[in-house]
C-alpha cells in the first residue's frame, strides 16, 4: 500500500465517470435534528416549551434514581403486559432501565462524560424521564423512529446553549412494524434494538445537556450518538446497515456534507478518532461546550495530539475499502469482511500506452478507482486500486462541502522516475495535484475454476459469476443459459471484469428462472467453457 500526496506531470486519453443511480439510505434513525429545527429552538430561547410530552399512565424509576421510564400496556402505545418474573413490571420496561442504566455506565462512568443536568419538576421528578411509544409511523410524513431526544427548557446561553431534555423509544421494535408507507420501520428488532437506541438517545441527552447544542453540523452529533452505539453495545451491528450505504454510493457521502443522516453512515470513524487518543471524542465535545462547531473541534482535537485531520483522514483510506471479502483483519469497522465491498467509481483496462481517468472531488469524499494492469511474464493481469480524497480542511470547518477539486489519474506503460511502480508489472501511476490524498493498493488477479455463488439461491441474489478461460477485464464475451438438455433459455454479452482479485463474467439469472440445475455456456472469440450450475430457492 502506498500513501501520496505527491503532484505529478500528467495528459489526457480518455475518461470513464460513474453514472450509476445513488442508494437512498434507510429510514430515519433518530428524530432529534427534527424536533431541534431553528423555529422549536427560538421558541425555547423565549421561554416557550417547544412540544408538549407524551401523557402516558404508568411510570417506574430506576433503582438509582437517574431514570423514570413512562408507559402504558393499553392503546397504541402499549408494551407488551408480559412480566416473566413476576415483579409487577412489564418486562420490556425492566428491558428499557437495564438498557438505560448500561449506557449511563459506560457513557458517563467509564467514557468520562458529563452527566446530563436533571430537569427540576418536569415529568414528575428531577430523574431523566424515557417515554415508550409506538415511534413507527413518528418521523415526518409517517416514517418511523428509532427513538427521539427532545430539548425541553434553556439551562444556559453562554457559552453554549444548553438544554433539559426528555427520551423516546419505540414500544417493541416489531418485526412487523411498518411506517406509513408500508416500509419495514426497523432494520433492527426487540430488545438489541432497544439497547442501542438507548445509548444512541442518552449521548444525545448528554450532548445537549452537558456540552451544548451547536447551530449547524449535526452531523456529529449524530455520528457521536452512532458511534456510541458500537461502543455500549458491540454485538449489536444496526449500524452496519447504514454504513452499508456508504459503502454503496462513498461520492453522495463525503465526509464534509452537514447532513444528520451523514452521521449514521459514518458512525464507525470514531473508532478511527479514538486511535489518535482515548480521548478524542471527549475533548471534542469540551470545545463544543466552549461554542466552537463541531468540524473545528474535531480539526482543533486532532491538532492538540500533533496530528492533522486531513492526515488521520488520508491515513486511515483503507478501512473503507478493506470490507467484503477483503475485510477479515479491518480494526476500525468491526466485522468488516461481512459487509458490502466499496462500490467503485471506474473499472478499467490499461492499453498501452496509457488510461487517463479524470473527474472532481468534494472535500473528504473517497472514490475507488480499479484498473486492470497488464503483469510480466504471462501472469494474469494484476488489479490496481486507487483511492482518492481531497482532504480540504479549510473547507470542511467552514463547511463547505460542495466545493470541488479537479483530479487526473494517469496509468502508463512509460512511467517516469517520479511515478509509483504498480508491482509485478513495469507499468506505472501518477496523480495530480498534490493536495489530492492518494492510497495505492495493487493485487495480482486469478481467474477461478467454477462458477460463484453455488448453489445460487434466489431468495439471495440473482448475480452469478463465471470463470472465463481467455478473457482479461473489459473484454466482451457471450453467455449462454441452458437446461440440463443443452436447450437454450436465454443469451446475453457481458464484460468480463475483477471481482476481488478474480477474472469473471457477471451474469443475472432470469427473474422467471426456477431452481434446478442448468449449464452456462462461455463464448469469448473463438474459445468457449461450459459451466454447471444448481439453482436454489
Amino acid at each position: 500500500m502506498l500513501l501520496s500526496r505527491t503532484g505529478m506531470v500528467w495528459f489526457a486519453f480518455f475518461v470513464l465517470y460513474h453514472s450509476g443511480a445513488s442508494q437512498p439510505p434507510p429510514s430515519s434513525r433518530c428524530g432529534f435534528a427534527v424536533r431541534a429545527t431553528p423555529e422549536r429552538v427560538a421558541k425555547l430561547r423565549e421561554g416557550v416549551q417547544a412540544l408538549l410530552r407524551p401523557s402516558l399512565p404508568n411510570f417506574i424509576d430506576a433503582p438509582l434514581g437517574k431514570f423514570r421510564v413512562h408507559f402504558t400496556t393499553v392503546g397504541t402505545d402499549a408494551v407488551s403486559a408480559a412480566d416473566t418474573d413476576g415483579n409487577g413490571t412489564p418486562d420490556y420496561v425492566d428491558h428499557t432501565i437495564r438498557a438505560l442504566e448500561l449506557a449511563w455506565r459506560a457513557e458517563v462512568d467509564t467514557l468520562g462524560y458529563l452527566s446530563p443536568p436533571p430537569d427540576g419538576t418536569d415529568g414528575g421528578s428531577g430523574a431523566l424521564d424515557v417515554y415508550v411509544r409506538d415511534l413507527s409511523k413518528a418521523g415526518p410524513s409517517g416514517t418511523s423512529y428509532y427513538g427521539v431526544t427532545n430539548l425541553d427548557r434553556l439551562l444556559a446561553s453562554s457559552p453554549a446553549e444548553r438544554y433539559t431534555t426528555w427520551m423516546e423509544v419505540d414500544n417493541n421494535f416489531a418485526e412487523s412494524d411498518r411506517d406509513m408507507f408500508g416500509n419495514q420501520a426497523f432494520s433492527t428488532f426487540g430488545t438489541d434494538a432497544l439497547r442501542v437506541t438507548c445509548a444512541h438517545e442518552f449521548h444525545h441527552v448528554i450532548q445537549n445537556g452537558s456540552y451544548g447544542l451547536s447551530d449547524t453540523q449535526l452531523m456529529f452529533y449524530e455520528l457521536s450518538s452512532t458511534w456510541m452505539e458500537m461502543r455500549v453495545c458491540p454485538d449489536v451491528r444496526d449500524w452496519a446497515v447504514y454504513t452499508n450505504v456508504l459503502l454503496g454510493d462513498p461520492e453522495q457521502w463525503p465526509f464534509s456534507l452537514a447532513s444528520v443522516t451523514n452521521g449514521y453512515l459514518w458512525g464507525w470513524f470514531g473508532n478511527v478518532l479514538v486511535e489518535v487518543s482515548p480521548s478524542t471524542m471527549l475533548e471534542m465535545w469540551q470545545k463544543i461546550a466552549l461554542k466552537t462547531r463541531p468540524f473545528q473541534a474535531l480539526v482543533d482535537a486532532c491538532g492538540s495530539h500533533g496530528v492533522t485531520f486531513a492526515d488521520v483522514f488520508c491515513t486511515h483510506l483503507p478501512a473503507l475499502y478493506n470490507t467484503g471479502w477483503r475485510g477479515a483483519s479491518n480494526p476500525y469497522i468491526p466485522g468488516a469482511d461481512s459487509l458490502n465491498e466499496i462500490r467503485l467509481y471506474t473499472n478499467e483496462r490499461a492499453i498501452a500506452p496509457s488510461v487517463i481517468s479524470t473527474g472532481i472531488l468534494k472535500p473528504f469524499e473517497v472514490r475507488v478507482l480499479r484498473f486492470s494492469v497488464p503483469s510480466n511474464g504471462n501472469l494474469e493481469p494484476t488489479s490496481l486500486a486507487v483511492m482518492l480524497t481531497w482532504p480540504n480542511e479549510a473547507a470542511f470547518v467552514s463547511g463547505n462541502s460542495q466545493i470541488v477539486q479537479s483530479y487526473t489519474v494517469t496509468v502508463t506503460s512509460t512511467p517516469s522516475g517520479a511515478d509509483a511502480v504498480i508491482p509485478g508489472t513495469t507499468w506505472g501511476v501518477r496523480v495530480s495535484p498534490s493536495d489530492v490524498c492518494v492510497v495505492l493498493n495493487g493485487a495480482q488477479t486469478r481467474k477461478p475454476t467454477s462458477a460463484f455463488p453455488q448453489p445460487i439461491s434466489l431468495s439471495t441474489t440473482r448475480r452469478l459469476y463465471i470463470p472465463v478461460t481467455t478473457g482479461i477485464p473489459g473484454t466482451s464475451v457471450t453467455i449462454t443459459l441452458m437446461t440440463a438438455m443443452t436447450v437454450g433459455i436465454v443469451a446475453t454479452t457481458v464484460n468480463v471484469e475483477l471481482n476481488g482479485d478474480l477474472i469473471v463474467a457477471p451474469f443475472d439469472l432470469p427473474e422467471s428462472l426456477t431452481p434446478g440445475t442448468y449449464l452456462v455456456r462461455v463464448e469469448s472469440g473463438s474459445t468457449s467453457s461450459l459451466q454447471k450450475i444448481s439453482v436454489r430457492r
